[in-house]
């Protein structure tokens, strides 16, 4: 229902869609008059109100009436003098107030991240997610962006591979121990696309002790039916966002060992969550901001701040 009425209010109004959308994708109290909502995303208070009543209706906001004198002290509706100035509210009645409000559990924090790009590309995407992923916190998110370079040729050869393989893991265990001063916890949060997808599990799968937080993948040429149960402790969870219209990796699997299509048709196991657009082709993720944003904020963000799970929370 949610997602229905935030389709019909883009439909509608863009900017109101964008500033209620990322409102709504944040944890905690979340509370909104008409006027503030007229005010902070720039649009007529008529649309404005319209918007919210829809969001109520859908139980996606309570509607609240709240009652303040005319110092602006709340006050309860049985209250006689007002706490605050001493207004007797009979003879000076208090101004009733309607918000539109929200709580949702508190989210995660993203810890630190490790972004690692696809091999025919030296990722400049990764620049633009940094900062997205400050956006997401209102704080400075340490992020570091592994560059392995192009190496389509060498990629082909098994040696090359168990080479970045070993690499990959290397840097994950450096980057563990710069910020083990700073107690950041050992789990970095890791963004891939394309081989870097390949080169993530594989790192994974040689080291049992290595650990991450949570795991996005984009353009995964990972195979579908790869059993996750050999890693399932190694991470706090796994979102596969498929690009529906991705040519590359239906071709991976004709020159990498181990790989397939998972970023076009999903995976087997039931644990690993799914995102699909339905539109997009291999790095249409990253083309242009606008792509890079509504990812962030539909998507990946929402992925990475859902609250931990019990067990989660004890690794």
């Amino acid at each position: 229902m949610e997602s229905q009425v935030l389709s019909q209010i883009r439909a509608v109004n863009t900017s109101a869609s964008d500033w209620i959308e990322s409102r709504l994708a944040e944890h905690g109290f979340f509370g909104i008059t008409v006027s503030e909502f007229s005010a902070s995303a720039d649009v007529d208070s008529v649309l404005c109100e319209s918007i919210l009543e829809a969001l109520a209706h859908a139980e996606v906001l309570n509607r609240v009436i709240q009652f303040r004198c005319s110092c602006g002290e709340y006050v309860l509706p049985s209250d006689e003098t007002c706490s605050r100035c001493g207004s007797d509210m009979l003879a000076v009645p208090p101004i009733p107030q309607i918000s539109y409000q929200r709580c949702k559990p508190p989210g995660r924090d993203v810890p630190w991240m490790l972004l690692i790009h696809g091999m025919n590309t030296r990722g400049r995407w990764q620049e633009d997610f940094s900062w997205r992923a400050a956006l997401l916190h209102g704080r400075s998110i340490p992020i570091f962006s592994y560059k392995y370079g192009k190496i389509r040729p060498g990629v082909l050869l098994p040696i090359r591979r168990n080479q970045l393989v070993k690499r990959t893991r290397g840097v994950l265990r450096e980057l563990a121990g710069d910020v083990s001063d700073i107690h950041l916890g050992p789990r970095p949060d890791v963004i891939a696309h394309s081989f870097g997808t390949w080169l993530i599990v594989h790192a994974l799968l040689e080291d049992s002790t290595m650990k991450i937080g949570r795991l996005i993948l984009i353009g995964s040429i990972v195979p579908p039916n790869f059993e996750w149960g050999k890693i399932s402790s190694q991470h706090l969870g796994v979102l596969n966002h498929i690009c529906r219209q991705d040519r590359i990796v239906g071709l991976a699997k004709f020159f990498i060992a181990e790989s397939g299509p998972s970023g076009i048709l999903g995976f087997t196991d039931p644990n690993i969550e799914h995102r699909t657009s339905e539109s997009w082709g291999h790095s249409d993720c990253f083309k242009t901001k606008e792509n890079l944003s509504s990812a962030f904020r539909e998507i990946w963000g929402p992925f990475l701040t859902k609250p931990l799970s019990t067990h989660d929370a004890f690794e």
